[in-house]
């Protein structure tokens, strides 16, 4: 079966991981109600070590983009 939908979420690190956490809690009690895939875009991530920690946040399968933060 092909998943036509995704749901994209921009992590900037500027935003913190309180905010990850929130989208988290969010996303893991509202059930989306069909099949798609969860895209997260992790922006502005200079260090692996910030990284890693907001990976640990999104406990969930996804995808990963990363992008500088000058785009």
């Amino acid at each position: 079966m092909s998943i036509d939908l995704a749901l994209f979420y921009l992590a900037r690190h500027v935003e913190g991981l309180q905010s990850f956490r929130r989208f988290v809690d969010s996303y893991k009690r509202h059930p989306a109600g069909c099949d798609h895939k969860l895209v997260i875009i992790y922006k502005g991530f200079e260090h692996d070590a910030d990284l890693e920690a907001a990976r640990a946040v999104f406990d969930l399968p996804h995808c990963e983009v990363r992008q500088t933060d000058e785009h």
